[in-house]
């Protein structure tokens, strides 16, 4: 009897604990939530997210009183011509024809292509439910996208839904965006845009306005030099114009234009457009920061150390005749000399300012900066203002 007693509590024992926890991690399951979604967790260390668990195929029914049946008498649509990178949408109508609930469940789509909508998970007979497909055209000349939903229809468990068409351009420019560029004073800016179609035969520039003061554009036939787009059924050139002497900065803003097709409605293209009205005296080099800031960093006591810039002057008349330079603090120097290996008209020359080696120890770093004015004989310049940051350290300030 003893030997009986330890039989069962040594071997038979272990093999029911082995039993029984097999047969846990394999049957149940808890859930969880793991980045904002729900998931439903396996003992054997399987995650499912619950989203996905929806992709399941619905359990068929096996009573011929509770079959249903899946119609979809459209299932293959032609959405004709889209845009390139743009979204559609169209709705699938689904009818149950059986006396059982026809139950509906998301499946696989195809790339570029989401089923957003299920309007109903189960459908009553004689009723009917919407299957909503959206897709992305892409940039390919033509698209074909699907999407399949599951069914408990013991003879069509799967429904699949397609979407096609063509990818053209009804309307779009080249360049997108009309830019100036750099644009110098006193003189005119312009610049040219092909406006094209790939859908319509013909269309007329009707009208149009422009956001930004002092730009002027015309439509007009495009040459066969501008011919260049290749597959385009029409095209009209826009040139866009801005007028003389308009402020020194930057040009923003976009030109508004009415397009009526020769057949149906006018439409509206939006067209960007920039530039810059160039200063007439302009200062380059890398110690100028883009806030007009001359930044000659840090300087050692006792030690002197020049920065040196380049004026650019944009003007019919090159020569710049200094009349006065003052700056703060006052041992700052500075002064305009020739441009090195340049003749005077070639419109450089060069700004170098001075810290000298008697400067004291101080701080322009920040509050406050250090100040430069340049005042000159010109008809159209008379003075340059800048600021001038550094700092003048003694060794035991000194970095490193």
């Amino acid at each position: 009897m003893r030997d009986r007693t330890l039989i069962f509590a040594f071997v038979v024992l272990p093999l029911l604990g082995i039993t029984l926890v097999t047969w846990l991690s394999a049957t149940a399951t808890f859930t969880a939530t793991w980045q904002g979604k729900q998931l439903e967790v396996s003992r054997n260390g399987r995650w499912l997210y619950r989203e996905g668990l929806t992709q399941r195929k619905p359990p068929t029914a096996t009573s011929p009183d509770a079959m249903p049946r899946a119609v979809a008498h459209e299932q293959v649509y032609d959405f004709g011509i889209m845009n390139p990178l743009t979204m559609g949408q169209h709705s699938f109508v689904v009818r149950n024809d059986g006396p059982g609930p026809l139950v509906l469940r998301k499946g696989p789509t195809t790339c570029k292509c989401t089923l957003s909508n299920l309007s109903r998970g189960e459908i009553g007979p004689g009723e009917e439910g919407v299957v909503v497909l959206d897709w992305n055209s892409g940039r390919d000349l033509w698209y074909s996208h699907e999407a399949t939903i599951f069914t408990n229809d013991p003879n069509q468990d799967e429904l699949t839904f397609r979407v096609t068409g063509k990818v053209r351009q009804r309307l779009a420019a080249v360049p997108p965006t009309a830019s100036f560029g750099g644009i110098a004073p006193d003189s005119a800016g312009e610049v040219e845009v092909i406006l094209y179609s790939q859908v319509w035969d013909d269309f007329e520039v009707v009208g149009g306005e422009c956001t930004v003061a002092g730009v002027t554009w015309e439509a007009g036939q495009v040459t066969e030099s501008d011919a260049t787009l290749g597959d385009v059924l029409s095209a009209r050139k826009v040139t866009l114009t801005t007028e003389k002497g308009m402020s020194q900065g930057h040009l923003s803003g976009h030109l508004r234009l009415d397009i009526q097709p020769t057949e149906g409605d006018a439409e509206t293209l939006e067209l960007p457009l920039d530039g810059q009205v160039l200063r007439r005296l302009a200062v380059y080099g890398p110690a100028i920061t883009i806030d007009g800031v001359i930044d000659a960093g840090q300087v050692d006591f006792g030690v002197s150390k020049t920065t040196q810039l380049v004026l650019k002057i944009r003007d019919p008349e090159r020569e710049l005749q200094v009349t006065r330079i003052a700056t703060n603090p006052d041992f700052v120097k500075a002064s305009v000399l020739p441009y090195s290996g340049k003749t005077q008209d070639a419109g450089l020359m060069t700004l170098q300012v001075d810290i000298p080696a008697d400067a004291p120890r101080c701080s322009y770093l920040g509050v406050p900066l250090g100040d430069l004015r340049i005042e000159f004989d010109h008809p159209r310049i008379q003075s340059l203002d800048l600021k001038v940051k550094f700092a003048v350290v003694g060794e035991d300030r000194k970095k490193g």
